[in-house]
């Protein structure tokens, strides 16, 4: 019988990567104190890092279980833990983000997430690209902006760049930009 997961799985075994992964999506909202629940656990890494991730989740029981064009699922096995999805970017696009990066705590365990803003970024490309996100995107981008720790002008280069059109009015509307 092997040993019990550690408490902070998978976020312990997540830690592990090191520098070579910044944790995303719902958990990396609840790391920056927004009261959210989120079902799965998103991180990021370079392509050529996602086999560190498929290393450290294995001894836990992950599994691959499938490749989309950006990222990749891991499926626990008995389905006791929550699915990881794994955004791949490119080195240029992972060190951008990862440059300006901030330490967040999530059951003990220390991760490094991107700062809001860039957070805010990644959540508006993902509402670009369904929109029928918007309900739970758009109050996460709202969180993530309100500590003003950005000038318009950097958010409007992000904006004009990742943001949908209808997005862009949004941000117009709640006095973003």
């Amino acid at each position: 019988m092997s040993a019990p997961p550690p408490a902070g799985a998978p976020f312990e075994a997540l830690a592990a990567c090191g520098e070579h992964l910044l944790l995303i999506g719902g958990n990396a909202m609840i790391g920056y104190g927004s009261q959210r629940a989120t079902f799965d656990c998103d991180c990021a890494v370079t392509v050529e890092n996602e086999r560190l991730v498929a290393a450290v989740l294995a001894p836990l029981g992950y599994l691959f279980k499938e490749r989309y064009s950006s990222f990749s699922r891991y499926a626990h096995l008995a389905g006791e833990r929550p699915v990881v999805d794994v955004m791949l970017l490119d080195r240029q696009s992972f060190q951008s983000l990862r440059a300006e990066c901030c330490e967040v705590v999530l059951k003990g365990v220390r991760l490094h997430a991107p700062k809001p803003l860039h957070l805010a970024a990644l959540k508006l490309h993902a509402l670009k690209q369904n929109p029928r996100r918007l309900g739970k995107d758009w109050q996460d981008i709202e969180f993530l902006l309100q500590e003003r720790e950005w000038t318009r002008e950097e958010l409007q280069a992000l904006a004009d760049r990742y943001a949908s059109a209808e997005s862009l009015a949004m941000l117009r509307t709640a006095g973003f930009l």
